[in-house]
């Protein structure tokens, strides 16, 4: 059944303050998002990543299967074309599918989790070393190359710091660095590293519920080019004092 945009859009407010009740609840944490390794996405004929408006939807969800961490998940018509049959009990998650002529229509439409599909192998998680991770920021003058000693959290707030320089307010910045977090595959405990979403925050989402998916679609759209930037040459941006820093003049003796 077929929605209109405004019936869309009061939906989702009512999401973005699920969404913060549940994030109260967890100590300022947004809970469900630890269940998500990388983008959920539709794992059809021609797959496709979920949009951040879909994202917020499954974060906000209380069916426990995205406990399962797959990120995989099917229509109930391809699961019925296809001849799959579900797991008994099997609950369905409500996602947004828009039509793609120029009335952009909207529907939720019932979606489960390949966890639930009979027959679909298990998915198996990343697993970056945190090296790699500080690696790729360092590569590419997100994070400070010195002779310091650099952690996760440094990292993270690298990341809030490009996320700020990229038009990023409060908001976006935290979404923008929760959702590398997540996504980047590291297998460490990162539970006491996830950032943490303020009262004031809550309650300016809370006011104007739009903003949460807002700042969702641009946190996404800063993580894209974030992972786009080119390496930089060993050289850029060193100055004329640091070529020569470690060369050593060495005296020789002569008889003439």
């Amino acid at each position: 059944m077929y929605m209109t945009r405004e019936k869309i859009f009061e939906n989702r407010r009512e999401v973005a303050g699920k969404i913060c009740q549940d994030i109260r609840a967890n100590n300022g944490l947004m809970l469900n998002a630890k269940y998500f390794s990388e983008r959920p996405y539709c794992d059809s004929a021609t797959p496709y990543k979920f949009s951040t408006a879909n994202y917020l939807r499954l974060i906000s969800s209380d069916n426990e299967i995205i406990q399962k961490r797959n990120p995989r998940w099917f229509s109930a018509t391809e699961i019925k074309s296809n001849g799959w049959s579900l797991k008994e009990n099997a609950m369905p998650v409500l996602l947004e599918v828009w039509t793609k002529d120029s009335d952009h229509q909207c529907s939720l439409t019932e979606f489960y989790n390949a966890s639930d599909v009979l027959g679909k192998e298990s998915f198996q998680e990343k697993n970056q070393s945190l090296e790699t991770v500080l690696n790729f920021l360092k590569e590419r003058g997100i994070l400070e190359d010195n002779d310091k000693i650099v952690s996760l959290q440094d990292a993270i707030d690298a990341v809030k710091k490009y996320a700020e320089s990229h038009g990023a307010n409060e908001l976006t910045s935290i979404l923008s660095a929760q959702t590398w977090l997540l996504e980047i595959g590291l297998q460490t405990k990162i539970i006491s590293f996830r950032p943490v979403f303020d009262e004031s925050i809550l309650a300016e989402i809370e006011k104007s519920p739009d903003i949460l998916f807002e700042a969702m679609s641009k946190a996404n759209s800063i993580l894209k080019q974030f992972r786009r930037e080119k390496i930089k040459s060993a050289t850029e941006n060193i100055t004329t004092e640091e070529i020569f820093r470690d060369l050593k003049i060495i005296y020789h003796g002569s008889e003439g």
